[in-house]
C-alpha cells in the first residue's frame, strides 16, 4: 500500500512505504526489496501533449528509457512492474515502481519529449525493511561558483553528511559519504 504524500517544487521524489518514514527530497529515494517507490514528475504548461517517460543510467545523454507514453495527454502505460501515469491537469506524471530489487538501484531521469532528460533521481533499494532513521533533515547549499552541494544529519549520527551534486565549478570537491543509505543524484557519493 503507498500512502499519499505531497510538497510542491518542481520536480520531487516521493516515498511512502509502510514502516518506513516519508521522504521527500529532489534527487534522492530510497526503497526496499520487493516495496514500491512512487516518483513524481512535473512538466511545464504547454507539455501536457508530449511524451512523457522515465530512463535509467548515470549519464543523462546516454540513459535507456524505462517507460513512456505515446504522444497525447493523460495516458497511463505499463511496462512490467513499472507504470507511468499521466495527469495533464497538474502538470506531472508519475511513476510508480513494484516490487522493487536491488538491481533497481541506479540513477533515473524524469523527461518530457525531449533527447535530454530533465530531472535525475538516485534510487538505492535495500534488502529487508531498512529505512533512513528519523530524523532527517537535508539542506541544499549553492556556492558562488554555481556549484550545487545536500548537506543533511542522519539520525544522532555524529557530524553532517556533504554531497556534491554538480554545478558549473567543474571541481568535484569533497564528498563525504559516512551512512550507506544516502545516494545523491549527479554525482553518487558511494
Amino acid at each position: 500500500m503507498v500512502q499519499e504524500c505531497s510538497l510542491e517544487t518542481r520536480a520531487f521524489l516521493l516515498l511512502c512505504l509502510p514502516g518506513c518514514f516519508a521522504m521527500s527530497i529532489p534527487g534522492i529515494l530510497n526503497g526496499t526489496v520487493a516495496g514500491t517507490l512512487v516518483v513524481k514528475c512535473m512538466y511545464r504548461e504547454g507539455e501536457e501533449g508530449h511524451r512523457k517517460f522515465l530512463c535509467r543510467g548515470p549519464d543523462r545523454r546516454r540513459c535507456v528509457r524505462v517507460i513512456e507514453t505515446a504522444l497525447g495527454a493523460g495516458q497511463e502505460v505499463r511496462r512490467g512492474r513499472v507504470t507511468l501515469k499521466d495527469s495533464p491537469s497538474e502538470h506531472m506524471f508519475l511513476v510508480v515502481m513494484k516490487d522493487l530489487e536491488v538491481g533497481d538501484a541506479d540513477t533515473y531521469w524524469c523527461g518530457v519529449d525531449k533527447n535530454v532528460p530533465q530531472v535525475p533521481v538516485a534510487v538505492t533499494v535495500f534488502p529487508g525493511n531498512e529505512c533512513l532513521p528519523s530524523p532527517f533533515a537535508w539542506q541544499w547549499l549553492k556556492s558562488g561558483s554555481g556549484s550545487l552541494w545536500l548537506r543533511g544529519g542522519v539520525g544522532s549520527s555524529p557530524g553532517p553528511r556533504t554531497a556534491f551534486l554538480g554545478g558549473e565549478g567543474g571541481k568535484e570537491g569533497p564528498c563525504v559519504h559516512a551512512h550507506a543509505c544516502v545516494r545523491a543524484g549527479l554525482r553518487a557519493c558511494v
